[in-house]
């Protein structure tokens, strides 16, 4: 009992976070976020404030041997320690407190631009809505404005942009104009990364000369059920990008009904590809609540850069900016009606960033504290999201459906 007046916290690297669903623990260098019982949970949010081991059982009205009990397995966890005094524990951060950065410094970390071209493909659920629409291809029949692109291009790589991901049904089967174009930002000295979409059926060495000229970077979706592609066919897609030095991105497209794909993502693991991103179809004729906590737990990891990009901006919307092919300015490729502004305005560019709090709107305004069902969950600093599919679901910018703790 020599720890009865002792003090209790956890470790500089785990974060408390209660919610009305229950208490998370973060771990900011491993990632994980653990579930902790309502009776741990109580505890450690009094003793993290402060409270001797001993004020806490009185408080609680909770057994004083089990409260040590309790506490002594996080120690043995290497998640918190008792303290011989009172002290401060300073969580660990990835980076400074975080400030609201500056547009001109912060830079576009993805810009999506409508390139159509025709899709041979005939996908049951190319239409459907899905997780993460933007990782996957979609059909658009919209002819695009070549000069509205590169005019909004040339505003666009003045901004620091990571990426520019060119997309619309496929655009291989349009070469001259992905060619074009891509030799434009090239020509303009733009060192960033080019991606395109692209189903894959239509890489040819004539495409292949163009990636390797460009350094353009394939994001092929690839389909848990009726894939497009074979086998064979991916492992020579994937051998002809090795001998020329081009990186490749798969996005893996699962079906909600039937979300587990670890058998799929062995195979495309053995492709070693640059990267692997999601995406889920989601079935419209379910009535039930939909199965997502697969994939969450599949692809979600905490560490403190997550932590404190999520708790101040959107997940995946931050840094976003899209360009439809007729010349609307969006938040994201998908978010169709929720226009910035339209490249037929010579000032919209300078509308659109001289305004921030227009695009912070979307950047920062939509992180998961201001969503009404997730501002109150213990998981909502390290929690995926989608505004396109939530807002074509639900009908509201700001509403929550797609949930990974429905059951």
């Amino acid at each position: 009992m020599g720890q009865v007046n002792k003090y209790f916290f956890v470790n500089s690297n785990h974060i408390l976070h209660k919610g009305i669903n229950g208490f998370a623990l973060y771990d900011l260098v491993g990632g994980d976020i653990f579930t902790i019982n309502h009776k741990l949970g109580t505890i450690l949010e009094i003793t993290e404030k402060g409270s001797t081991v001993e004020e806490t059982a009185e408080r609680t009205q909770l057994d004083l041997k089990d409260i040590l009990e309790e506490l002594d397995n996080l120690v043995q966890q290497k998640r918190g320690n008792f303290y011989n005094s009172r002290v401060y524990i300073e969580k660990y951060k990835f980076s400074q407190v975080y400030v609201r950065p500056p547009i001109s410094t912060t830079g576009i970390q993805r810009c999506f631009i409508e390139l159509p071209g025709s899709c041979r493909s005939k996908c049951s659920f190319c239409e459907t809505p899905s997780l993460f629409q933007c990782n996957k291809c979609t059909k658009i029949s919209t002819k695009p404005n070549l000069t509205l692109i590169k005019d909004f291009l040339h505003r666009i790589i003045q901004m620091n942009c990571r990426s520019l991901v060119f997309h619309g049904g496929d655009p291989l089967s349009e070469l001259h104009q992905l060619t074009l174009i891509t030799d434009w930002c090239r020509k303009h000295s733009y060192e960033g990364e080019i991606c395109v979409v692209t189903n894959g059926t239509q890489l040819n060495n004539d495409i292949w000369e163009v990636f390797s000229r460009n350094k353009i970077t394939p994001i092929i979706p690839l389909f848990s059920i009726n894939p497009l592609i074979t086998e064979k066919k991916l492992y020579e897609i994937c051998s002809i990008a090795q001998q020329k030095n081009i990186a490749t991105i798969f996005t893996m497209v699962m079906v909600e009904s039937n979300p587990d794909s670890s058998t799929y993502k062995k195979f495309i693991t053995r492709l070693n590809p640059q990267n692997v991103w999601p995406a889920v179809v989601y079935d419209n004729d379910r009535n039930t609540s939909p199965i997502y906590p697969t994939l969450y737990n599949a692809v979600v990891r905490v560490d403190a850069n997550r932590y404190y990009h999520n708790k101040w901006l959107h997940p995946c919307l931050w840094g976003t900016i899209a360009l439809t092919a007729d010349g609307n300015v969006l938040p994201c490729p998908h978010l169709k009606t929720e226009i910035l502004g339209s490249m037929k305005d010579a000032n919209c560019i300078y509308n659109i960033f001289e305004n921030e709090d227009l695009i912070f709107k979307y950047w920062e305004r939509l992180c998961l504290s201001n969503i009404s069902k997730c501002k109150d969950c213990s998981f909502n600093h390290g929690c995926l999201d989608c505004r396109a599919l939530e807002k074509r679901i639900t009908g509201d910018l700001y509403g929550k459906y797609v949930c990974s703790l429905k059951r």
